[in-house]
């Protein structure tokens, strides 16, 4: 893989997160969902590579070969754009994905996709440790509810976290600096 400033990072845009009475449904993610989809597409015109990452594990939710592992429809990765495998929140969890990032050294890791608080926040602090910069699209990612906290409230907080170890935008800026 050549040496490229930015790539777009999408994480676990997976039917899990779709799926009504599932672990991880995301009541409030057709938003984040439109974003992503205008970010990929937009993404693949001005030549940035656009590369996915999906957790799959032996068993439990996210079990390799499960019936919502699979990508949700329309995200789908094309031609030769690569998809990591990963069997934790973390997508460093991912030995090819590491691999990769070690030979391309990306100026910067444009990410996007499902939950803010778990795979993306992971992803960015371990990145940010191991020397890597970040850009987190606000409203290309979402967060699933907890019992004790909404949706709204989660992704907020996590966001806020966030904040602290990547640069967080949103999808018109993002849109604004592919074209620049």
């Amino acid at each position: 893989m050549a040496v490229t400033p930015r790539i777009l990072l999408v994480i676990d845009i997976q039917q899990e997160y779709t799926a009504a009475g599932r672990a991880f449904h995301i009541a409030g993610i057709e938003p984040s969902l439109t974003n992503a989809k205008t970010l990929i597409d937009a993404a693949r015109v001005a030549g940035v590579p656009v590369w996915h990452v999906q957790h799959q594990q032996e068993k439990g939710v996210f079990a390799r070969g499960g019936e919502h592992t699979d990508p949700i429809a329309g995200f789908e990765p094309q031609g030769d754009e690569p998809v990591f495998i990963k069997d934790m929140y973390n997508s460093f969890s991912s030995p090819e994905l590491v691999k990769a990032l070690e030979a391309t050294k990306p100026e910067d890791i444009t990410v996007i996709g499902y939950g803010t608080p778990l795979c993306c926040l992971s992803t960015i602090v371990d990145g940010m440790h191991r020397g890597y910069s970040f850009t987190l699209v606000e409203d290309a990612v979402a967060a699933k509810a907890t019992k004790q906290t909404s949706e709204e409230e989660m992704h907020r907080s996590a966001v806020n976290v966030i904040s602290e170890y990547a640069r967080v935008t949103r999808t018109e800026d993002v849109l604004q600096e592919f074209k620049g």
